[in-house]
Formats: structure tokens, sequence, C-alpha cells
């Protein structure tokens, strides 16, 4: 079996929207629930890389999503069950590394994932404890106001969300915002203190971002887009937050074993982060 070594990068290539089916069927390969819908707004907002395979479609993915000019984020690095252990994996993140020198380049890792990441000097900053199930409203919760967005709201859901993660993602917020079933903002007499969306895959309907100013303005944001909701509901929650947790955990949402947050060399992650309850998606931040 023929190993990539160190330094090189054979086939690596963008990938475009013509490779989503291909893109589709290699997370299948690997039991990932991404669709064509995911990779389509992954490949809208980021930069696609791939290895193309000799037999047909693709044998890696991996996408690399920039925020202004010092944040970026890795997701979506995926092989090949039949290509596992050629060293794919290492060249395309290493290939994405090099195309962004003097950023800050986080990742959420996966346990398959997270010895090449240590190997490459990503170093855990924290960790995201996914909740899934069927939503039982709170019928107790107080908190502010909810409701769907007006343009009025754009300049302030962008300023919040900038100062809360820590560089301008507004090109992903318009592609969830088209893609997304529910956006909603919050807000009390201190005007505007979150905004969160929620859209389907695979027949779960997931939330994210929620942006919240505090943990009254997240449960509510979490409860308006959950409430009522027949499909299984998934939220991405901060292993730091155990009482919001156990709040979701109470509303029905099970939680899972967390995710690590990684950030190459250990740099410090900018922004309010102690405000962001929940990633876009674990690809996207």
């Amino acid at each position: 079996m023929t190993t990539v070594t160190e330094g090189q990068f054979p086939g690596v290539r963008p990938l475009t929207v013509g490779d989503v089916p291909a893109c589709a069927e290699l997370a299948r390969d690997r039991g990932w629930s991404h669709g064509p819908d995911t990779w389509r707004v992954m490949l809208e907002v980021g930069d696609g890389l791939g290895i193309d395979d000799s037999g047909g479609g693709l044998a890696g993915t991996v996408i690399v999503t920039r925020f202004g000019t010092d944040l970026a984020v890795i997701g979506m690095l995926l092989v090949a069950t039949r290509h596992g252990r050629r060293g794919l994996g290492r060249a395309l993140m290493e290939h994405a590394l090099g195309q962004l020198p003097g950023r800050v380049v986080f990742l959420y890792a996966t346990p398959l994932g997270r010895p090449l990441y240590e190997r490459l000097d990503f170093r855990t900053a924290g960790a995201i404890v996914k909740h899934v199930g069927a939503y039982q409203p709170d019928t107790a919760l107080a908190g502010p106001s909810v409701r769907p967005p007006g343009p009025a709201d754009r300049s302030a859901v962008l300023q919040l969300d900038r100062a809360v993660f820590g560089a301008d993602r507004s090109a992903v917020l318009a592609a969830l915002g088209v893609a997304a079933d529910q956006v909603v903002v919050a807000e009390d007499r201190r005007g505007l203190v979150g905004h969160a969306a929620a859209w389907r895959t695979d027949g779960v309907l997931t939330i994210g971002p929620v942006v919240a100013r505090d943990d009254a303005a997240a449960r509510a944001l979490v409860q308006a887009l959950a409430a009522g909701q027949a499909a299984p509901v998934r939220v991405d929650l901060p292993a730091r937050s155990p009482s919001l947790s156990a709040w979701a955990g109470e509303r029905g949402l099970i939680p899972a074993s967390p995710t690590p947050l990684m950030v190459h060399r250990g740099r410090a992650l900018p922004g309010a982060r102690d405000q962001l309850y929940a990633p876009a998606t674990l690809a996207l931040g």
C-alpha cells in the first residue's frame, strides 16, 4: 500500500459545486450525515480541496473557511475508507494550513481525526457537547422576547456577531439565512441580545449558530426554534455551561460525548467566546 510522504500533495485540487454529489457520497462512505445541501453551503462560503480517486469519485476532502484576515476554520476532512492510513488526511491538512499563514486556525476534532491534529500541533481549547432528542418546551421559561429579524436588525446582528465570534462572518450568516428553516433574534430592554438559526439535515433540526449575551437569552433562542418541532432537535452546547446542558437534558435533548475544540499552536481565539453558545456547524465554527 502506497503512503503519501510528507510534503507531497498529489492530486490536491480545488472543489467546486460540481463536486457536491461526490462529496456527499464520500460522507456516506464514512457514515456522516452531511447531504448535498450542507456541502453546497460549505463550498459557497469556504474553499474546498479534494484528492481524486483514480477509480472515480473523491479519495479525500477538506474545506477551509476564512473570516476576515486573521481567523479560519478547517472542516469536512474526510478520507474514503478504502484509502485510510495512506497519508491523504495529513496531505490535505498540510495543504490547507499552507494556505493560512499568520491566521488563527481552529477546528472541532472527531475521535478519528484527533491524533492527526495533535501531530500537527493543534491543542485543545475547549469542547462542545451534542444534544439530540425530542424537545419538550419549558413552560416556565423567562427571558427576552424572540422574533424573526427584520431588515432594520441586520446591522445590530452583524455587530453583535462580530464582537462575539471575533471576526466578520457575514458571508456565512447570509448563506445560512438562505438555507435555514428559521432565523430569529432576541431582544430586551438592552436592545438586541442574541440571534440564532435552525436548519434541517437528514430529518434532524439542527440549531446553530446561537449567539447570546447570557444563558437566559440562549435558552429563549433555543426554545423559540425547537418548540413544536416533530423532528428530532440537535444543538451543540459548550461544555463550559453545565447548567445550560442540564436544562437541555431536562427538555429531552440527550447529551453525547464532548467534541474537542482545537486551535493550531494553541493560539488564543478572538472575540467574546463566552457568548457563543452553539456553532453554525462543526465545520464552520
